[in-house]
């Protein structure tokens, strides 16, 4: 059933087709893409991200725009749910990582990562300030897009 008044398990993503479901499963996750072309292509990660971000955006208006309303309004629930579930992971890893670092007495800077991506993103000559947010803004959205990344073929648990 494909209607608007779908819902239980006849409202399920799973009625995507499955290119559909892989299209909407791998859009979040261009700023990993983008870092990986940056490793592996020696591509400009500001230009990668740029490029994959506005691209994975602009693929998906135009597929969703092909979606029935009920499956608009389910994937948008669950890509809420997905970001919430990023930021919150995103955060935990930070937590756990610090805390690691800090109890092991280890000599690693554990968000040393952070200013380096900044630094990719806006370049050398920005404030560290500037650097680090940067740097903050591309790691949070790359948690969220790795969270983001398993919600429209994700199966419906209902509590």
């Amino acid at each position: 059933m494909e209607d608007e008044t779908a819902t239980g398990a006849t409202a399920s993503l799973w009625s995507l087709s499955t290119p559909r479901r892989i299209l909407f499963g791998v859009l979040p996750l261009a700023t990993g893409a983008a870092f990986l072309a940056f490793v592996l292509a020696n591509v400009s990660l500001r230009l990668a991200v740029a490029l994959l971000v506005v691209a994975a955006i602009a693929t998906a208006l135009f597929a969703r725009r092909r979606l029935l309303p009920w499956q608009r309004r389910e994937l948008a629930r669950r890509a809420r749910g997905g970001v919430l579930a990023g930021v919150a992971a995103t955060a935990a890893y930070d937590v756990v990582r610090f805390g690691l670092v800090s109890l092991a007495h280890m000599s690693v800077t554990p968000f040393a990562a952070i200013g380096r991506f900044g630094e990719l993103m806006i370049g050398s000559h920005a404030s560290a300030l500037a650097r680090y947010t940067a740097g903050a803004i591309y790691h949070v959205a790359n948690g969220v897009g790795f969270a983001t990344e398993i919600v429209p073929g994700s199966v419906e648990v209902r509590w």
